[in-house]
């Protein structure tokens, strides 16, 4: 028994009320109410209530890309770009950019820049930049703990290894072979 099946020339919606209003030629929708209201061209969402609302990217995983999510966004994972996905975005983890990422923003992992993820700004981590991620930061963790960057237009990065380099503390190490960066703690 199928409540909504619907497969043409121009698109697909299988599910229920699965691309229901106005979803556009090349787009796909699989799962209760995926696509449900405004899918745009070549628009893909799969899972329960992915892409719901007027969704312009890929959603994938129950929630994703829910509602407005921009032309060009990317959505992985349960939440993930749940609300206000802006264009050409990334968001793939559970709950990660979970409301409002800004255009170009990437985050990587469960709930990273899950609230208010400024332009262009990466967070890569589990509950990394999570509160809230100024414009144009990196942040990457690994620490296991939520962290914050509190400055746009800067860099963090948790955790870094300290060792004794007589250089200096806190002055940055490079090590061309191994490729790690470490601090000087001597």
């Amino acid at each position: 028994v199928v409540d909504t099946l619907k497969i043409d020339q121009l698109r697909v919606a299988v599910g229920k009320s699965a691309g229901a209003v106005n979803q556009l030629g090349g787009a796909t929708a699989v799962g209760q109410l995926a696509g449900n209201a405004n899918q745009a061209k070549n628009a893909v969402a799969f899972g329960f209530q992915a892409g719901q609302t007027t969704q312009g990217g890929i959603a994938i995983g129950a929630n994703a890309g829910n509602t407005s999510q921009a032309v060009g966004a990317v959505a992985v994972g349960v939440s993930a770009g749940n609300d206000t996905q802006g264009r050409d975005t990334v968001a793939i983890g559970n709950s990660c950019a979970g409301t409002s990422q800004g255009d170009g923003a990437i985050a990587i992992g469960s709930s990273a820049g899950n609230l208010v993820q400024g332009r262009s700004s990466i967070a890569i981590g589990k509950d990394t930049a999570s509160a809230s991620q100024p414009p144009n930061q990196i942040f990457i963790n690994a620490s296991g703990t939520p962290v914050n960057g509190a400055n746009a237009s800067a860099c963090y990065i948790t955790p870094l290894r300290g060792v004794a380099h007589g250089i200096g503390v806190g002055l940055l190490k490079y090590d061309p072979v191994g490729f790690e960066l470490t601090y000087s703690t001597t």
